[in-house]
């Protein structure tokens, strides 16, 4: 029996491992605490894990944009792709994929829906808030 596709394409590196706790736990103070325990392993193409990689970059009660993301991923033109990868994401409050919008600022698609995506972002915003407070 041969392998799938994916199969070659897996990610577990030290690299992602970092990301995803710097991007999950940019206080120093708790990313000794918790983020060993969180390992990920990012499935597809060198694209989409570009795009996954960019996503972790965006900050809590930012926003980016399709558009951006593609270009980040040097596939400028490809934001319709990047959508694609955000609707494939299985851990999309881990990778979050609700913080990117359309390029004229509107909501885009999410998979769990909209008005989830549009709680999420204004969750955050606030609680930027009150931590900047």
């Amino acid at each position: 029996m041969s392998e799938p596709e994916w199969a070659h394409a897996v990610r577990d590196d030290a690299k992602a491992r970092d990301l995803v706790k710097t991007g999950l736990f940019p206080d120093r103070q708790w990313r000794g605490k918790f983020s060993d325990i969180l390992q990920l392993g990012f499935y597809g193409s060198d694209f989409q894990f570009a795009v996954m990689q960019h996503m972790l970059h965006t900050p809590s009660g930012g926003t980016t944009s399709y558009a951006a993301l593609s270009k980040a991923a040097l596939k400028p033109g490809a934001a319709r792709a990047v959508g694609s990868v955000c609707a494939r994401n299985p851990i999309c409050l881990v990778v979050p994929c609700h913080r990117v919008l359309t390029s004229q600022g509107g909501l885009g698609g999410y998979a769990y829906g909209t008005a989830l995506k549009s709680q999420l972002l204004r969750w955050e915003q606030q609680a930027g808030q009150m931590a900047a407070a």
